[in-house]
């Protein structure tokens, strides 16, 4: 883990618009979480809605 990187408590929740959002934006940062964190938290916020554009 970073020196850099300040821990406070040892919940964490991610949030995304998609699913697959928070994996690709914060992966490395949930890999570093893993051992470190108690409770961790993944939340995709979407209507599950499928578009079709120019159909």
């Amino acid at each position: 883990m970073p020196q850099d990187l300040k821990i406070f408590g040892k919940r964490v929740l991610f949030l995304g618009a998609h699913p697959d959002d928070i994996e690709i934006g914060a992966g490395a940062l949930i890999a570093k979480l893993v051992n470190v964190c108690e409770v961790m938290v993944s939340l995709s916020l979407t209507t599950r809605r499928i578009q079709r554009y120019g159909v």
